[in-house]
């Protein structure tokens, strides 16, 4: 080996990596003389053995952690947990292996190991065989990889999960009417609070074009399935300016994404996808992230149809991740919501129009998946291969449920133009941000309360510095767990978070802490937390893998909106009328100026022993009456019965009688 590897290295390394044998050799020697089993259980037991191999193993420890810190970024060893190690070891030892022998691959056919192959993702260093994974639940696949490198940690631009305001990332803006310049918005209170929309006045303006408010009374044609199209994968700059190109030419396109946000505080878009007359095109949005800004050329050209389905997310995704904007858009879910239709999804929209049944088995992967397998390509390419021709469609039926004048289309414009104009904001988490996880059905004292505040901020807290997703280091489910039970100890902590996420298993000490603080809060300070009127929606669920689907079928009356983790949910604005009793089990709520808004029912619950306390004095003076009328009716049956029990001239009187019956019940008493 020293022989072959001399050819082509430098003296000093080859000096480095004698240096790196010996020393290693060196420290095998000395660890197979320690002693085991019984003899070092024996030997633990001397304070100076034992001082040393803790602080031996802590070195080893942290070696190897700084060996992952620039090899393997998502491996991290512990200091005390001798089974976590191991099973990490054994995790990197195959990743490590993988790459290495994808390098001797490449070295043997001639092939740089620097460059990706077919069965490669890119990571730290390198590219290795990524272990996939796919689980069946129900009608849906879970596909996912064991070890993705996270590829946040690769992105040129900062990801920036602080509190402070979202700044857009445009930089260019063509197809303008007014030059670029970021406005700022401000609140009643002087305060900043975003920026103004870059294409306001140009959104304002738009029209839509006369051609895209008639149809041809022509069917139009059906395009061939999806796997007899042209398709192509856009992984490069090059790649993508030719795409560029030719998107500039097309008169419409169908648009959507593919969004990953269960390893990301604000989550990233994994793919692009794209339909013309060309054919179908994917854009690896993470390879080409730096460069996907170029597409607002197309994208802003208001002569150019974009074709969306369900585009309140997309539009926000394409903002934040590569200032991107949209103008000239059709939403085919608008479209089925103005043509009254009852079911309003891409599936149910592609059996009505096109007779193709949606296959949405992948509905859950991991689109950060490299190279994208053959199911996940077609499953992508079908969200928008039909696009065009179903937009055709629809605006023929809107026409003619319109008796030929197009004013429904154009309320489907108008509505679609409302979408394109929403502008992205981060999170906001505040001190009242952890209601939203409580239930009327667990009534919660003041220290669970509390709990479940300080935890739920701790875990926000930590998922923007880790830039992870609350889900994915403390479901919403264990976080309520926690703080319903209060446990004292690493194991109560442990039983209740199975199976454990790794966050946990990290922090349970931390947890320990917190929940234990949550312990010393009396009972009585800040009591009753505040109930809605109408329940409160319980926490959405929470699939412990990627992403949810694209918006779901929402009636129009229900206002919906889009919470912090893009998740839908109804918002309650009015409340039922309660009428109090005379004993109340709600107080009215203190509306001084630190009281909490308005969400929440104005009245604060009375708990159970205050309601008894309150009962008490109402019911103190019937009480003592009660009590007194019991005890004289109790004295006059006694008299009573010793008077009927008298026999003879010399018999007790009945006075005397009562009291000697009780002179014999103290003396068995003192007996006894």
């Amino acid at each position: 080996m020293q022989s072959t590897a001399a050819g082509f290295l430098p003296p000093e390394v080859m000096a480095s990596i004698q240096k790196g044998f010996v020393t290693m050799n060196k420290t095998i020697k000395l660890s197979n003389n320690l002693p085991v089993g019984g003899a070092y259980k024996q030997c633990s037991s001397v304070t100076d053995f034992d001082v040393v191999a803790q602080r031996f193993s802590h070195n080893v420890v942290f070696q190897l952690n700084s060996i992952f810190m620039t090899e393997l970024a998502s491996y991290k060893l512990k200091g005390d947990d001798f089974e976590y190690n191991m099973e990490r070891l054994v995790d990197a030892n195959d990743s490590i292996l993988d790459r290495v022998y994808n390098n001797i691959d490449c070295v043997n056919k001639g092939v740089e190991p620097n460059r990706p192959t077919d069965n490669a993702v890119i990571g730290p260093g390198g590219y290795y065989r990524p272990k996939i994974t796919k689980i069946q639940v129900g009608d849906t696949t879970f596909t996912a990889a064991r070890n993705i490198t996270r590829p946040q940690l690769f992105f040129k631009d900062q990801i920036d999960n602080t509190s402070a305001v979202w700044v857009p990332k445009i930089k260019e803006k063509p197809n303008n009417t007014k030059p670029l310049a970021l406005e700022r918005i401000y609140d009643e209170d002087g305060r900043h609070i975003g920026f103004e929309h870059p294409y306001r006045i140009e959104l304002d303006q738009f029209t839509p074009r006369p051609e895209w408010l008639t149809y041809d009374n022509e069917e139009p044609a059906m395009p061939p399935a999806v796997t007899e199209t042209n398709f192509t994968f856009v992984s490069d700059e090059k790649q993508l300016d030719e795409l560029v190109k030719h998107l500039l030419t097309v008169e419409e396109l169908g648009v959507d994404l593919e969004h990953h946000s269960y390893r990301s505080y604000q989550g990233f878009t994994c793919l692009v996808q794209l339909t013309t007359t060309a054919g179908d095109f994917i854009i690896d949005a993470i390879a080409c992230r730096e460069y996907l800004y170029k597409l607002n050329e197309v994208f802003t050209n208001p002569n150019i149809l974009k074709i969306f389905h369900g585009s309140d997310c997309d539009i926000l995704w394409l903002q934040k991740d590569f200032g991107l904007y949209v103008l000239g858009i059709f939403d085919t879910y608008r479209a089925a919501q103005v043509l009254n239709f009852s079911i309003k999804s891409l599936a149910a929209l592609l059996k009505r129009y096109c007779g193709v049944d949606a296959d949405k088995t992948h509905q859950m992967a991991d689109w950060r998946l490299r190279p994208l397998t053959p199911e996940l390509i077609t499953y992508a390419r079908t969200d928008t291969h039909f696009l065009p021709y179903i937009c055709k469609k629809m605006r023929a039926d809107l026409i003619r449920a319109g008796n030929g004048d197009p004013h429904l289309l154009e309320k489907v414009f108008k509505r679609s133009q409302e979408v394109s104009g929403r502008t992205y904001t981060k999170p906001a988490v505040d001190q009242n941000s952890h209601l939203k996880l409580y239930q009327n059905s667990r009534p919660f004292n003041a220290q669970q309360m509390e709990a479940l505040k300080r935890l739920y901020l701790w875990r926000d807290e930590e998922a923007r510095r880790m830039d992870e997703s609350t889900s994915y280091l403390l479901p919403n489910h264990m976080l309520l767990s926690l703080a319903e039970v209060l446990p004292r100890d690493t194991q109560g902590v442990t039983a209740l978070c199975q199976p454990m996420p790794p966050f946990v298993r990290q922090n349970v000490e931390k947890i320990c802490q917190i929940l234990m603080s949550c312990r010393q809060v009396h009972l009585d300070d800040g009591f009753g937390a505040r109930f809605t009127a109408a329940r409160l929606e319980p926490p959405a669920p929470e699939y412990a893998v990627h992403d949810l689907p694209h918006e779901e079928d929402e009636d129009d009356r229900v206002d919906v909106a889009l919470n912090g983790n893009g998740a839908l949910h109804r918002r309650m604005d009015c409340y039922y009328q309660v009428s109090l009793p005379d004993i109340k089990i709600f107080v009215m709520e203190d509306k001084s100026e630190n009281a909490p808004p308005s969400v929440f029912m104005p009245y604060y619950f009375v708990p159970p022993f205050v309601r008894h306390s309150n009962y008490r004095i109402i019911a103190q003076p019937a009480l003592l009456r009660r009590n007194a009328e019991v005890r004289v009716q109790e004295v006059q049956e006694a008299l009573t019965a010793a008077s009927s029990n008298v026999a003879g001239p010399s018999a007790t009187p009945p006075q005397a009688q009562y009291r000697q019956n009780n002179n014999k019940k103290w003396h068995n008493k003192k007996k006894t």
